[in-house]
């Protein structure tokens, strides 16, 4: 009963970690919106608002923050907006600065980096703690599997 338990707790400090890193991801995405929404009233032109956003997924054990582009089209109160995709590299944990520097504005560009950089550290986090969970469950299921062999106790 031990390993039960070990197993159990250990799982739950895991998934724990992994709602704090989900937690610090949303704070950082709401808080660079914010900033990027205040910085943007100043601008009165189309041309010279931000194209980039920031968009968050959880599920399960799996966290995702991609950054995406809006383009719009149309004038006035009928403009329409269309999303692009960014690639990231699947063995790297930020994206290109490159390419966000060329998708930022030039008033932008401090805040995208400094949040993709901050962003890069907690995906790193994320992706440690999801293997993690997943080496526990293999695990369990391995003592699962061998718990048939072992000899009983004799009372």
């Amino acid at each position: 009963m031990e390993m039960q338990e070990a197993h159990e707790s250990a799982k739950e400090s895991l998934v724990g970690y992994l709602d704090t890193i989900h937690g610090q991801m949303e704070a950082l995405v709401t808080a660079h919106l914010a900033a990027c929404d205040q910085l943007e009233t100043q601008k009165t032109d189309w041309k010279d608002r931000s194209i980039l956003r920031l968009g968050m997924h959880k599920s399960g054990n799996h966290l995702q923050v991609k950054w995406f582009t809006i383009k719009w089209y149309g004038k006035g109160t009928a403009r329409k907006s269309v999303k692009g995709s960014i690639r990231k590299s699947p063995n790297e944990d930020t994206y290109s600065m490159a390419q966000l520097r060329e998708k930022a504005q030039e008033w932008e560009w401090p805040l995208v980096e400094a949040t993709e950089i901050r962003l890069g550290i907690l995906r790193r986090q994320a992706s440690f703690v999801a293997k993690a969970l997943t080496s526990l469950r293999y695990g369990q299921m391995a003592l699962d599997k061998y718990a048939a062999w072992e000899p009983k106790a004799q009372d």
